[in-house]
């Protein structure tokens, strides 16, 4: 029942697990010329965007979608530091 941007209140330690990524390195590499990144750079989005759906953000709606590149550019933001 996670709503995009708010606020995690954990009050167990199963509330910590928000739920599991999994990135095919094979599909990050073949996808990564369609956005012309370099397999790095589509590695980070990739994770980044699976983050943002364990967060509860989406794209089903192009409102959404605004929303959600937002927050992927600040969380890109943050690993690029």
């Amino acid at each position: 029942d996670l709503k995009a941007g708010e606020k995690i209140i954990a009050h167990t330690s199963d509330d910590k697990n928000l739920g599991d990524l999994i990135i095919s390195l094979e599909y990050v590499q073949k996808d990564a010329h369609n956005w012309d990144h370099s397999f790095t750079q589509h590695l980070d989005f990739m994770l980044v965007h699976g983050i943002c759906h364990l967060l509860g953000y989406d794209h089903i709606e192009d409102s959404d979608y605004e929303v959600m590149k937002k927050q992927e550019a600040k969380l890109l933001e943050v690993i690029h530091q």
